[in-house]
């Protein structure tokens, strides 16, 4: 998770602190304090009367463009929903997204819904009546969105979508942590109802790369374009959807056996840096193969084991554990000598490359009800930090290291998640 330590008190400190919510000590994008229900910060309570099972998004991308109709930071594309409904009626869905975007139309069984059943009910959601009601309960349906528009800027530490860069490296990254999902495409924000598995297309100018979730299975040239496919066959949160698209230089890394099974390492990096700064962050980067390792041997294996691990370079200054591939600032991935110093400081708080693997390997063994409870966990994630940290440095002596928070460890509650497997 995105979260700055301030005031680096050491590790007593944090673990006596592991009884508190620890809220002083984060910056969030949205900090709960104030709302009624806290719980709801985690489910919009859009989409309740349906189970979403599968997710294809398809996305148009030009971060270099020029026309006036459609400037770089310009999106469009469509996302269809397959579901399951959870009542036995259901004649209206509603979906979490910003009403910034132009629906260009509906599609409901092969045909175009009226515009009278696409209402906006807030700048923040958008209605679908069907035009008959699906009357049986566990029914399998699906939908499709077509929509078209510039994401919303900035807003304090709310990105969502954007553009950044210079007229040699123009980029798009996205960063939907906490609620930024909608500002970009629609969704269900439900931190208890995971996407199963998804698709997600990209196409951008032939001189572009794609970052996203999930293994790469094409990136053929079609014209002046290409055209990235990737496969995602694990539960997803909407807020973890991501994409990075730049002028990559990209690093195929010797893959880590994790359990018998080969996983992927890749980098991509922004393009213009000297040799030297592409070899310190690749020595950087490396240790990730250490940790992967070191975790899966620990708290079970890798849970994305049959797509990738690595790291994008995005525009936030920090970093992001996106699902298989974490985005991160160009500040992130630090140095070694980076990486000792926050040793000596005893703080524990390492760059994105070595905390990384341990969130990965914690993220699909549980799904917390509200951003609350994420929010209330930093002792346990210092506690991954503060052993990366160690394997990272020095690897041969991270045993005493192992459990310097004093969080006690469950292997068996983290039973590897299978991957999902529909629609195949």
């Amino acid at each position: 998770m995105k979260r700055q330590l301030h005031n680096l008190m050491g590790i007593a400190v944090l673990t006596l602190a592991l009884s508190f919510s620890l809220s002083a000590q984060n910056h969030y994008y949205h900090h709960p304090t104030g709302l009624a229900n806290r719980d709801v910060a985690a489910a919009s309570g859009q989409g309740r009367n349906i189970n979403v099972v599968y997710q294809r998004c398809t996305w148009r991308i030009h971060p270099d463009s020029p026309s006036t109709a459609a400037p770089a930071k310009f999106l469009r594309g469509h996302v269809t929903t397959y579901f399951v409904t959870k009542q036995p009626t259901v004649s209206s869905i509603s979906f979490d997204f910003n009403r910034v975007h132009t629906i260009d139309s509906v599609i409901y069984k092969g045909v175009k819904l009226a515009a009278a059943n696409i209402v906006w009910n807030t700048a923040n959601i958008l209605q679908l009546s069907l035009p008959n009601a699906i009357t049986t309960l566990g029914k399998l349906d699906s939908l499709t969105i077509f929509y078209k528009g510039t994401p919303p800027a900035v807003n304090g530490e709310a990105l969502g979508y954007q553009r950044g860069g210079n007229s040699t490296n123009n980029y798009i990254y996205t960063l939907s942590e906490c609620y930024e999902d909608r500002d970009w495409w629609p969704c269900k924000h439900d931190l208890t109802d995971k996407i199963d598995s998804m698709d997600i297309i990209v196409s951008v100018p032939s001189s572009f790369w794609v970052a996203a979730n999930g293994a790469m299975t094409d990136s053929a040239i079609v014209g002046a374009n290409r055209i990235f496919k990737f496969k995602h066959r694990y539960p997803i949160a909407s807020y973890l959807v991501s994409l990075g698209v730049a002028k990559y230089k990209r690093y195929y890394r010797s893959p880590v056996n994790i359990g018998g099974t080969n996983v992927p390492i890749v980098y991509n990096l922004f393009p213009n840096k000297t040799t030297a700064s592409y070899n310190s962050i690749l020595t950087a980067l490396d240790k990730c193969r250490l940790e992967l390792t070191a975790f899966s041997g620990k708290y079970g294996d890798y849970p994305f084991k049959k797509e990738k691990f690595g790291f994008y370079e995005f525009g936030y200054g920090g970093g992001m554990e996106h699902q298989t591939f974490a985005g991160m600032g160009s500040g992130g991935h630090g140095d070694l000598r980076t990486l000792r110093a926050r040793r000596r400081v005893g703080a524990g708080c390492v760059s994105v490359p070595a905390r990384s693997p341990a969130r990965s390997c914690q993220a699909a063994r549980f799904a917390c009800a509200a951003w609350r409870s994420i929010a209330s966990s930093p002792a346990s994630a210092f506690h991954f930090r503060c052993r990366a940290a160690s394997i990272a440095i020095t690897p041969e002596a991270h045993a005493p290291y192992a459990d310097v928070t004093g969080i006690p460890v469950q292997p068996s509650a983290w039973a590897n998640v299978a991957p999902a497997t529909y629609p195949g």
